[in-house]
């Protein structure tokens, strides 16, 4: 490098002909400031999927999306989902892991944390 400080993500030569997917608003929006995400499209998924389909719609719709975790198993996702809407008891619980399989890697503390950049 030649000391020239690099402004944005997409200056950056390794970066720059990358797509970016699940971090692809970091930067863009305010993790703090829900209107923020709202405005850029954020939790329109969710809104259908809570006031507008079943819980069995949801869950038939990520298997056919084949949404599957992001460790390395890969575990699929509505399989995971339809054993807890099937378990026993009235309380269910949510977990997320935030650990970083690969070391100095970040992406699942990015995604969480996300900074305002601009």
């Amino acid at each position: 490098m030649d000391g020239t400080r690099v402004e944005q993500y997409a200056e950056v030569p390794f970066y720059k002909h990358q797509t970016r997917v699940a971090m692809r608003n970091i930067g863009r929006i305010d993790p703090t400031d829900l209107l923020d995400a709202v405005a850029e499209g954020a939790y329109g998924g969710l809104a259908k999927a809570l006031f507008e389909m079943t819980p069995e719609q949801v869950i038939d719709e990520v298997a056919t999306a084949g949404l599957r975790g992001r460790g390395g198993a890969g575990f699929n996702t509505a399989r995971k989902w339809r054993s807890a809407r099937r378990a026993e008891g009235e309380r269910k619980f949510v977990l997320c892991n935030g650990d970083e399989g690969d070391p100095g890697a970040f992406k699942d503390r990015s995604i969480m944390e996300g900074t305002r950049t601009r």
